[in-house]
């Protein structure tokens, strides 16, 4: 790590009474948490992807059958080393 960055990190760390360590790990924390839900954006959204869809209603023992089979997006079996990866 740069003087710079060590330094600026310390200067972070000096007013909670951290160490370089638990600085960069309550950076990490507040970086990866997940605030508050929106529930109205959510509902809003999930009606607005509701109207788009043009298929057949799914229906919940397909949905339960297709998780239980461990079924994954195609996104998701692409990255390497997922279980459902083809290069595995």
């Amino acid at each position: 790590m740069s003087l710079l960055r060590t330094a600026r990190l310390q200067m972070a760390a000096d007013p909670h009474l951290r160490s370089l360590d638990s600085e960069i790990i309550a950076g990490l924390e507040l970086g990866l948490s997940v605030g508050p839900a929106n529930v109205e954006e959510s509902l809003r959204r999930a009606r607005e992807l509701r109207e788009r869809y043009s298929g057949r209603p799914v229906e919940l023992n397909e949905i339960e059958a297709a998780t239980g089979r461990g079924q994954t997006s195609p996104r998701r079996q692409s990255l390497p080393g997922s279980p459902n990866s083809p290069t595995r």
